[in-house]
């Protein structure tokens, strides 16, 4: 039912968690060194969380001639692609297939 706004920032986040998992990442320049790994897409003025997803290794659907970074931000932004929105993400998202893509898709 929420409708955000125009801009939607991309980023990953660290859920902090100690215990014992396979899915835990060891990150020494985060304030929590040990968790879950997260890429999220939120609504800019609000912070509202519009989609996440963990990550969990290696996927084995990623297209090798779009790399893994690709399909994180195809599959965060496909309810919102073609809406007119304005996604912001770091250089570690960015490429030229996807900056195409994205602005082929109005937005």
């Amino acid at each position: 039912v929420y409708g955000p706004l125009k801009e939607l920032p991309l980023d990953e986040m660290t859920i902090a968690f100690k215990g014992k998992s396979t899915l835990k990442q060891y990150n020494p320049k985060k304030p929590d060194k040990y968790g879950y790994k997260v890429f999220v897409l939120s609504e800019a003025n609000s912070g509202y969380v519009l989609q996440l997803s963990m990550y969990t290794g290696q996927n084995a659907d990623a297209d090798a001639d779009l790399g893994a970074t690709h399909l994180i931000v195809h599959q965060l932004m496909v309810q919102y692609t073609g809406k007119g929105h304005e996604v912001y993400m770091d250089s570690y998202y960015t490429s030229p297939a996807i900056a195409n893509e994205l602005a082929n898709n109005d937005t």
